[in-house]
């Protein structure tokens, strides 16, 4: 599994507490049906993620794809098994639902209730979350695009973020977080998420695509059949009992 992100590397566990993932009942048509047409701004980002230990060494790289349509709807992409093949995380932003699924096999794991709401233009820059304590460092560039510099210095670390302006839907392109001990002091550890490559304009239809027969499982079935060599995952266990809860939920809402 990965870190979290849409506008960070997401796991099944995130999804699945977001909106819930995809129902094979519900078709795809019927959700292009739901959903509101030119609220976001179209692109594909490549992003990279890298983990200094406190000496400074690198501990861990990520390299991930968000794609966002102009209707809302975002793909997260990644590639972590063996042959190349690809995992895809799905939110079908104004539908309220999000599927996890992956380019090897036809298995899916859905939760969510499926209620449409409307989304106004550009929804995404009235979500990011300004905390009390936030300042704004001032105008940098990131990759040629204008973007805003926030510092926030919280009690587990400091995490500094460049988010972009209305020309390309307030996503965030570059975040760094310097992780604090206990007393509050920086330990030298820092993550940094970057992107590397922003593509403009509509991402491949074949990326929001599911699989013509879809099998719907839930998160640690779904997890334990791609990728069977992992340990058991407690969160995606407990993550079961909610899966089950939202199905009854939106069969009883038929």
């Amino acid at each position: 599994m990965r870190p979290n992100k849409i506008l960070t590397p997401i796991t099944l566990v995130v999804a699945v507490a977001i909106a819930g993932l995809f129902s094979a009942k519900i078709a795809p048509r019927a959700v292009a049906q739901l959903v509101a047409q030119n609220v976001a701004v179209p692109s594909s980002i490549a992003y990279r993620d890298t983990a200094y230990d406190p000496g400074g060494k690198v501990a861990r790289i990520d390299e991930y794809v968000n794609e966002q349509r102009s209707n809302g709807d975002r793909v997260q992409i990644w590639s972590d098994f063996a042959d190349g093949n690809r995992n895809r995380i799905i939110d079908f932003v104004s539908s309220g639902l999000t599927v996890s699924t992956n380019d090897k096999n036809s298995y899916t794991s859905t939760l969510g209730r499926g209620r449409a709401r409307i989304l106004v233009p550009n929804y995404l820059c009235t979500t990011i979350d300004y905390s009390s304590n936030s300042t704004t460092v001032g105008q940098e560039k990131v990759l040629g695009f204008t973007v805003t510099h926030y510092r926030t210095n919280g009690a587990n670390e400091v995490k500094e973020r460049w988010i972009a302006g209305d020309d390309l839907g307030c996503v965030v392109l570059k975040t760094v977080h310097q992780w604090k001990d206990d007393d509050g002091l920086l330990t030298g550890a820092v993550t940094v998420s970057e992107a590397v490559k922003v593509t403009p304009g509509a991402p491949p239809e074949a990326d929001f695509r599911l699989p013509a027969n879809p099998v719907d499982l839930p998160p640690s079935q779904y997890n334990k059949n791609i990728h069977p060599e992992q340990a058991e995952n407690a969160s995606l266990t407990r993550m079961d009992a909610i899966y089950q809860g939202l199905k009854v939920a939106r069969a009883s809402a038929k």
